[in-house]
């Protein structure tokens, strides 16, 4: 409990960085749709896909690298430190599955569904509970358990709304492309914002 909980304000940081963009995804998608632009609604959806894939790279690859330096900073105990750096590293490895799970979320929203996510969340909430249980009291995998718990059941649940914002976009018509420059800069100028604001108040 206490190498996993050392890791609680490095999760937060990065979740609520990458949420600041969701809110850019949101905003942009729900203006398109609400307007009744469908086109450019599906367009916007594969936009904030692309960018969603590039952002979890980013923050994959500098967590899985800085995952002991961030430790470290942080006064983490030597005697914590392995099992916290075990946890935060395997985090990181599933970090895309959830910053594009939270994505897909602001997505539905956007097009003014809230009854998907709410399932998912609630599939979320008891899965791994059941998997925390196997992997943790069962197999005696520790903070691992913990943490991959939280991989398995995160890859699930974004499988399950990808496939199910892949349906949607079927009533919205053929995008002419797959990326609208144009597009990308109003997701910016909305969600970087809103990621620097909550990142700020997470530091705090």
């Amino acid at each position: 409990l206490a190498s996993v909980g050392t890791c609680s304000s490095i999760i937060l940081f990065f979740m609520i960085f990458s949420n600041g963009f969701g809110v850019g995804f949101r905003v942009i998608t729900a203006q398109l749709f609400g307007s009744g632009e469908l086109k450019k609604t599906k367009l916007s959806i594969l936009t904030s896909l692309i960018v969603m894939a590039a952002l979890s790279v980013i923050c994959c690859v500098l967590g899985v690298i800085f995952s002991r330096l961030m430790l470290v900073a942080l006064g983490v105990p030597p005697h914590l430190l392995a099992d916290a750096l075990l946890y935060l590293k395997i985090y990181f490895y599933g970090l895309p599955f959830i910053i594009m799970y939270n994505g897909l979320n602001n997505l539905f929203y956007a097009l003014g569904d809230s009854r998907m996510p709410m399932i998912t969340q609630i599939v979320c909430f008891v899965l791994n509970i059941g998997l925390e249980i196997i992997l943790v009291a069962t197999f005696n995998l520790g903070v691992a358990g913990v943490a991959w718990s939280g991989f398995i059941t995160k890859g699930i649940n974004f499988v399950i709304v990808f496939i199910a914002i892949l349906k949607k976009m079927r009533n919205f018509g053929k995008a002419d492309k797959l990326f609208d420059f144009r597009i990308f800069k109003k997701i910016l100028s909305v969600g970087f914002p809103a990621s620097i604001a909550q990142s700020i108040g997470a530091i705090n």
